[in-house]
């Protein structure tokens, strides 16, 4: 992506940053058999402080995934991912087009818990999101997921909630 701002090139710098250590430490990683929990919790503590909040980078990322796919079909004014705080109140993005219409989305990470369908605490999330969405007025809603699973579910069980709101799935490279 060429057409990173500085924010967001910034992010994706400390996200690299954060890669290379983990990768290093799993390199470097001696584990003993049988376990010692000391060893062992010291290890995995190490890792968990490089990963942070693994979630909130995944949700970065996944914003500039949306910032494409918009780009690609709107003439969109400024769009800086990195500006809002993921995990942050508001709609997931809230902008305009060049010529003044307004585009809003939710965008979500969320793999089905259940085989069918969602569990209920990942429901409960959805409802928040479809409530921000069905609330705001806007030329263009969209709902954005990461998830095949997740997309089959909502298309299917869920958008006669969210009536005006497109799902869409943000591709991504195989992670299997």
């Amino acid at each position: 992506m060429d057409d990173l701002t500085h924010g967001e090139r910034a992010y994706c710098v400390a996200i690299a940053d954060r890669i290379m250590r983990l990768r290093k430490l799993l390199d470097d990683a001696e584990l003993c058999e049988p376990p010692d929990a000391r060893r062992w919790f010291t290890y995995l503590a190490t890792m968990k402080s490089v990963q942070r909040n693994v979630h909130i980078d995944l949700s970065f990322v996944a914003t500039l995934l949306a910032k494409a796919w918009l780009s690609q079909r709107f003439p969109i004014l400024a769009f800086d991912a990195a500006a809002k705080a993921q995990g942050a109140n508001g709609l997931d993005v809230d902008l305009k087009t060049t010529v003044g219409s307004r585009i809003v989305a939710e965008i979500k990470n969320t793999v089905p818990y259940g085989a069918n369908d969602f569990g209920a605490a990942q429901k409960r999330e959805f409802a928040k999101d479809f409530g921000k969405l069905n609330a705001v007025v806007a030329d263009h809603k969209f709902l954005f997921v990461t998830n095949p699973r997740a997309f089959t579910l909502l298309r299917g069980k869920y958008s006669q909630q969210i009536p005006g709101v497109e799902i869409v799935l943000l591709e991504a490279e195989d992670a299997s």
